[in-house]
């Protein structure tokens, strides 16, 4: 559980940073896509793990969606 915490947090900082290197666009375009492509891959492992860890890695990433039926 606390792998996710932190794997959340190195990508909002991936994020901060991308956006303060190049404010005109291009990599911060590029840091907004690799940070999504890496959330969907974490939602699909969450999805793989035994329904109890599942809801408390869900509760962890996104409080308030429901991953089962989106």
């Amino acid at each position: 559980m606390i792998g996710h915490v932190a794997t959340i947090t190195n990508l909002i900082q991936e994020i901060i940073i991308h956006k303060n290197i190049n404010r005109c666009g291009k990599l911060w375009m590029s840091a907004r896509m690799k940070v999504a492509k890496a959330l969907e891959r974490r939602i699909q492992a969450i999805k793989q793990e035994p329904f109890f860890a599942r809801s408390f890695s869900l509760a962890i990433l996104h409080p308030m969606k429901d991953l089962d039926n989106s």
